[in-house]
C-alpha cells in the first residue's frame, strides 16, 4: 500500500465548476478518476456513470483536480492543479461502466502524471485473483460534503478484500467483482489495486 500512496497524483476527482461574481469559482466534485499514459497523450479512466449524472448544460464546464507532484506526502496541506478536460467514449457494452476524457488543451506539467499502461491488469492477472484477495482502493468519497465541512479536498485510501467474482454466462469472462467495502459517493471511478497493478 505505501507504493500507492506515492503515487497519488495520478489520481483525480471529476468534477463540474461554476462562474461566481468577483472571478471567484464554486465546483462540485462528481466522482473520481485515473490518469494512464500513452505514447502520445494522458487520458482519464472514470465510471460512465460519473459524465452521464453530469446535466447537459453543466458538460462544458467539466474538470479534473490532480494533486501536484511535487507535493510531498507529509502531512502538509496537497496542493492540486485543475485541467479542463472531455468526455471522449464510453465501453461499448453498457453493462461494462468504464469511460474516458481527455485534457482539452495540451497543458504544461502534464508529463509528470499518469500510469504507465503495464500497470493495466491483463487478462492473465484478472484471471489470478481469488476471493479473499485483498484490494486497495483510492477514490475521493463524499467529496462535497468534505469540502463543505470545511475538511477540504480529501483523497482517502481503503484497504478490502475480494468477497465475490461474478464471471459472465456469455464468454466466462469476470463480469465484475464484488468488494467487501462500502464505496461512499464520490468514490465512483477510483482505480482498484491488486498486486500494484490496476484491475
Amino acid at each position: 500500500m505505501e507504493k500507492l500512496i506515492h503515487q497519488q497524483h495520478n489520481i483525480v476527482f471529476i468534477g463540474v465548476k461554476k462562474l461566481l461574481e468577483n472571478n471567484q469559482v464554486a465546483f462540485n466534485i462528481r466522482g473520481t478518476g485515473f490518469i494512464l499514459k500513452t505514447e502520445d497523450k494522458r487520458l482519464i479512466i472514470s465510471c460512465a456513470h460519473v459524465y452521464q449524472q453530469i446535466a447537459d448544460s453543466e458538460k462544458s464546464s467539466v474538470f479534473c483536480g490532480a494533486i501536484s507532484p511535487d507535493t510531498k506526502d507529509n502531512g502538509t496541506v496537497k496542493k492540486y492543479n485543475f485541467y479542463d478536460i472531455s468526455f471522449v467514449t464510453q465501453h461499448p457494452d453498457p453493462r461494462r461502466d468504464v469511460c474516458l476524457f481527455e485534457f482539452k488543451k495540451s497543458e504544461s506539467g502534464l508529463e509528470s502524471y499518469g500510469y504507465e499502461v503495464e500497470k493495466l491488469s491483463n487478462e492473465e492477472d484478472i484471471k489470478r485473483l481469488k476471493v479473499m484477495s485483498v484490494v486497495e482502493f483510492q477514490g475521493f468519497p463524499l467529496g462535497n460534503e468534505f469540502l463543505q465541512m470545511g475538511m477540504g479536498i480529501t483523497l482517502a485510501a481503503s484497504q478490502t478484500i475480494i468477497s465475490s467474482i461474478k464471471y459472465s454466462n456469455i464468454d466466462n469472462k469476470v463480469d465484475f467483482i464484488l468488494i467487501d467495502k462500502l464505496v461512499n459517493p464520490g468514490s465512483s471511478g477510483a482505480p482498484v489495486f491488486h498486486d500494484e497493478k490496476i484491475i
